[in-house]
């Protein structure tokens, strides 16, 4: 996009419209007849919910779609790139994960531009309001990017734009820094924000009205935006190590120590997903202890039992990772009843990948093979 002047901009940034048309806005107006909301034109979303990233898996944005009476539930879209189509559900997870938007978020503005979340199903302009999904390139001059068009499009360059908004991030250049709470640049009046999310949703839409719609529909779908957010406490058998992924780096983070996972997860779910236990390894059958680095540049660790090779990267890269110590006890051999933990060599990142998985090693073996080299058992685990 190029970089317009002021008043170009404000007509540019104006993507959250309203909805496109007088059936759209009727439909809307009717979902929240029923309800007294209303919402603080300062603060419409906290920074904890607007950045909760993995607050929705792609199976629990499906699961939610199927709850509602909107078509997106049953409905397949082309990716943004090109590539192979895929469920409404998974465009969506897949833009929140990749620009750090809540997918409750997007779920949210596909309600409220074009009614897709609930709504029956009406043909006749069903195309429409998929290829204008969340408003994204409809300015109020009418003059309509044609860039944008499309679900995968609209899906993932509005999430880009919310990401960037504020923060002098790639592909918003136009849009200033966000100067701190009570910034009124490119605000509607009356609107002063005290957090940089609520300012990020004002760029996209200058309208008090349409930011009190946002706040309504997530209030009625997800409770109160502007609290913060918090995640069912992980638990799991005696000696699971559990297993996140970075979704930005596509790296992997493991621990056996239940309260780091728990940290980890209410801390750091913009950067890390928890994807559940990945094995589990007894701490009274298990002797061998595996060493755990942390790559400084990039923030993966890396992790290893060969004690060779724990001091050759003590010694040659201690500029590059930090040694930190044990991270639980494994086996050094195949023992009856041990499972094998096998070990890939992420090319395009440096990093490794450890899996248990039978199914999963051999997928990637035999999918994956352009990113990833196989290095066969890294150690075993007696569960």
């Amino acid at each position: 996009m190029q970089n317009p002047s002021r008043s170009s901009a404000l007509q540019l940034r104006r993507f959250g419209r309203r909805c496109a048309t007088t059936f759209g806005a009727t439909l809307l107006c009717l979902a929240l007849a029923s309800a007294a909301f209303a919402a603080p034109p300062n603060l419409v979303i906290s920074d904890t919910n607007m950045r909760a990233t993995f607050s929705m898996s792609a199976g629990e944005v499906q699961a939610f779609l199927n709850t509602r009476n909107g078509p997106l539930k049953s409905a397949s879209f082309a990716r943004h790139d090109g590539g192979a189509s895929a469920t409404a559900a998974v465009i969506i997870w897949e833009a929140c994960q990749q620009w750090g938007i809540s997918p409750r978020v997007m779920l949210t503005m596909l309600q409220k531009e074009q009614s897709l979340i609930d709504n029956p199903v009406m043909p006749n302009t069903l195309q429409y309001r998929y290829d204008w999904a969340v408003g994204m390139g409809v300015p109020d001059s009418g003059n309509r990017n044609y860039a944008f068009q499309g679900f995968g499009n609209q899906l993932w360059y509005s999430a880009m734009r919310l990401d960037g908004y504020g923060e002098l991030k790639p592909g918003v250049t136009y849009v200033p820094k966000w100067k701190g709470p009570g910034d009124t640049t490119w605000m509607p009046s009356g609107a002063a924000p005290v957090n940089i999310s609520t300012w990020k949703l004002y760029v996209y839409n200058p309208s008090v009205s349409g930011n009190t719609n946002f706040y309504n529909i997530y209030l009625k779908y997800f409770g109160d935006p502007t609290t913060g957010f918090s995640f069912t406490p992980i638990t799991g058998p005696a000696g699971s190590v559990y297993r996140f992924y970075n979704a930005k780096l596509g790296s992997h983070f493991y621990t056996a120590d239940v309260i780091e996972a728990n940290s980890v997860q209410n801390r750091l779910y913009m950067t890390l997903r928890y994807e559940g236990p990945a094995y589990i390894a007894d701490q009274t059958k298990n002797s061998t202890p595996l060493y755990r680095f942390l790559n400084k540049k990039n923030g993966a660790h890396f992790y290893t039992k060969d004690v060779a090779e724990r001091d050759d990267v003590r010694a040659r890269l201690a500029s590059a990772y930090n040694y930190e110590g044990e991270a639980y006890k494994v086996s050094d051999t195949d023992a009856p009843g041990a499972t094998t933990v096998y070990r890939f060599y992420n090319k395009t990142n440096g990093t490794h990948f450890y899996t248990a998985d039978v199914a999963e090693r051999d997928n990637v073996r035999t999918n994956l093979t352009a990113r990833y080299t196989y290095e066969g058992p890294a150690f075993y685990v007696m569960p």
